[in-house]
């Protein structure tokens, strides 16, 4: 694959029919010991909207911001862990306050970090942990790219061997 202009590319070789599409996050799943437990926590505590429940397969979810959604699927086994999921705030210091009012437990509160950022981390009930951060003001310039950046994949499929080429 050759990269030009931020885009994969893909070239045009004999009996290759060349594929675009674009590639985003659609969701997130975590696994929770209790999940009627998680979504009272997601649902009351941290105030994200309940979108989708199944009581008998174990599963919730709720949108997260545009069209993300975390699900929640039970694991009884299931083990405290850092999930690497970032929530994002307009203002950290008073979503800090609202959420610890509510129950939330915090690592700490909010850190200003070398790189630039202002962030905490709180955990859900059984212990996984997430990252909370302040959006920064952005510019025009930054809102327009951000608009654009959903990854673009191109790859090629052997038409004769139905095989992807990924070189």
């Amino acid at each position: 694959m050759q990269e030009s202009n931020g885009k994969l590319g893909a070239e045009i070789i004999k009996g290759v029919l060349p594929v675009s599409f674009s590639l985003g996050l659609g969701y997130v799943i975590v696994e929770v010991a209790d999940v009627k437990r998680s979504v009272q926590f997601f649902r009351d505590g941290m105030g994200l909207n309940l979108e989708y429940t199944d009581d008998n397969f174990g599963y919730a979810s709720f949108r997260v911001g545009g069209p993300i959604t975390m699900g929640l699927v039970q694991n009884p086994e299931a083990t405290a862990r850092h999930t690497g999921i970032g929530f994002m705030v307009d203002d950290l210091d008073a979503a800090y306050q609202a959420l610890s009012a509510r129950g939330v437990r915090f690592e700490s509160p909010p850190v200003k970090q070398d790189w630039g950022g202002y962030m905490t981390i709180f955990a859900d009930p059984d212990g996984n942990t997430y990252f909370l951060d302040q959006i920064e003001s952005e510019s025009a310039e930054k809102a327009e790219q951000k608009e654009n950046d959903d990854v673009r994949v191109d790859f090629s499929v052997n038409l004769t061997a139905g095989t992807p080429k990924t070189d």
